[in-house]
C-alpha cells in the first residue's frame, strides 16, 4: 500500500507530516535512516518533517515510512510549512492515527479480509458475523482525519 498519509488543502502549498509513536509520543527521526524515534527537540525539526506531494487539486500524499518496521499505533500530524523549510512554528492542519503492522497499514478493509464469516453467527444464529458488520462499516463514510482549518 502507498500514500497512507494524506490530506486535502489549497493546491501549491508545502505540507509536512510528522509521525509520533502513540505509546510514548516520541517523534520519528527520518534523517537517521532507520526506525528511530526520539523525544521532540525544537532544534531537530528538520530531521522530523516528511514532505507531502500535491497530486493535483490540493490532494497531498506521502507514503508511511517503510523503515518503520515496528508494529504499533502511530499519530500523524500534517502542518503547513510557512517558510522555505520546516519550522517549529508551522501551522497544524490535520491529525490522525495509523495502525501499522510493521509493513502496511491495518484498516477495516484489511481486517475484513482476515476474519472468517463463521466466527460469529454460524449455523443460522441471529447474530451477524464480524465480517458482515465490518462490511457495513466499510460501506459507510469514515473520516480518519480531524480537520483544524480549511484551505486558504
Amino acid at each position: 500500500m502507498a500514500n497512507e498519509i494524506y490530506g486535502k488543502y489549497t493546491s501549491g502549498k508545502n505540507l509536512d507530516a510528522y509521525v509520533f509513536k502513540k505509546a510514548n509520543d516520541q517523534v520519528f527521526d527520518q534523517a537517521d535512516g532507520g526506525d528511530t524515534f526520539e523525544v521532540w527537540a525544537d532544534g531537530s525539526v528538520l530531521n522530523y518533517d516528511i514532505p507531502l506531494t500535491d497530486q493535483g487539486d490540493g490532494f497531498y500524499t506521502v507514503d508511511f515510512p517503510a523503515v518503520i518496521t515496528t508494529a504499533a499505533d502511530y499519530r500523524v500530524v500534517i502542518k503547513l510549512r510557512v517558510g522555505a523549510n520546516a519550522a517549529v512554528g508551522d501551522t497544524g492542519l490535520f491529525q490522525g492515527e495509523i495502525h501499522w503492522d510493521g509493513t502496511a497499514e491495518i484498516t477495516i478493509g484489511t481486517l475484513d479480509t482476515t476474519i472468517e464469516d463463521d466466527v460469529i453467527g454460524g449455523g443460522g444464529d441471529n447474530l451477524e458475523s464480524i465480517s458482515d458488520q465490518l462490511d457495513t462499516v466499510i460501506a459507510g463514510t469514515v473520516s480518519p482525519i480531524n480537520v483544524y482549518g480549511e484551505g486558504e
